[in-house]
């Protein structure tokens, strides 16, 4: 990767300055609250995620939901944001759950399910890596761009994993350096097969 190899000049703006803050989240620190203000990540998702080039990355993993056939299944989709990989799908589920930990969010997702004919949905807002849902309650699992953004990833992996069923499927992508991982994920043991990779 290569972040390793930057001078700390350069890193710095790109990164962050992890030498004075580390690399995680200090819930207690002023200016953390500050861009967690509903406004600033309203508006942060909306410049970098939406109508630029976040649009077009987003669009690549996307269209990995043409191969899903959601009929009758009950789907969770975590960090769901605007839904619009729904495009890409018009099978119609059993059930449809978002979960987010921006209840604002949850409000935009589900408004967007309606508009997709989608009318049996639940919304839960979390906090960390839980998901309060049962054990192997989930057959598909819905998350794009989302897992980058977890710190304690390997314990949210292990939380995912308690929540689809046996040979439940993991949808996603995943931004990488130089291009990005998509796919189809059967995760038993967490260990993961990629259908597809794109680059631009």
């Amino acid at each position: 990767m290569v972040y390793k190899y930057l001078p700390y000049f350069m890193f710095k703006p790109l990164f962050g300055d992890r030498k004075k803050w580390g690399l995680k989240a200090d819930f207690s620190d002023k200016e953390y609250i500050e861009a967690l203000k509903e406004e600033n990540v309203q508006k942060f998702y909306n410049d970098n995620q939406k109508g630029n080039i976040g649009t077009t990355v987003n669009h690549f993993g996307f269209k990995i939901m043409r191969k899903i056939d959601l009929t009758n299944k009950i789907v969770l989709e975590v960090g769901p944001g605007k839904i619009d990989h729904l495009d890409y799908n018009k099978t119609k589920p059993q059930k449809y759950i978002l979960a987010d930990i921006r209840k604002k969010f949850l409000e935009m997702s589900n408004n967007r399910l309606k508009e997709y004919g989608i009318t049996n949905s639940e919304t839960i807002e979390v906090q960390g890596t839980t998901i309060p849902i049962e054990d192997n309650s989930v057959d598909v699992l819905v998350t794009f761009h989302q897992l980058e953004h977890i710190y304690e990833l390997e314990k949210y992996l292990q939380e995912l994993k308690r929540i689809l069923k046996p040979n439940g499927i993991l949808i996603g992508a995943v931004p990488a350096e130089g291009g990005g991982s998509l796919g189809i994920w059967k995760i038993p043991n967490i260990q993961t097969i990629c259908e597809e990779k794109y680059e631009f």
